[in-house]
């Protein structure tokens, strides 16, 4: 899973990182604080659902394409089923 962001900061969590978990730890990390101390992902997205859309067919194929889009933190934060995830800071006023 990859994490980008514009520009891209070549930073890549950890390999058993969650679509969510990753989110989290990524914006949290650009914030300079605690993921603890954001937002709950909940207010964004169901983070069981965004897992979900992007897990492996019951026949263990990957999903085609496919992307979600939503804001959180003054991120717009795009997951793609590739499992790329690319963060975006909002500016004032696009949130």
């Amino acid at each position: 899973m990859l994490v980008s962001s514009t520009p891209s900061d070549g930073r890549e969590p950890e390999d058993d990182d969650s679509v969510s978990t990753s989110i989290v730890r990524e914006i949290a990390r650009r914030e300079g604080k605690p993921a603890e101390e954001l937002a709950s992902l909940y207010e964004a997205v169901d983070p069981e659902a965004l897992e979900a859309i992007f897990a492996p067919r019951h026949n263990g194929q990957p999903r085609a394409n496919g992307r979600v889009i939503f804001t959180y933190c003054g991120y717009e934060v795009t997951v793609t089923s590739d499992g790329t995830i690319d963060l975006k800071l909002l500016t004032e006023g696009t949130e």
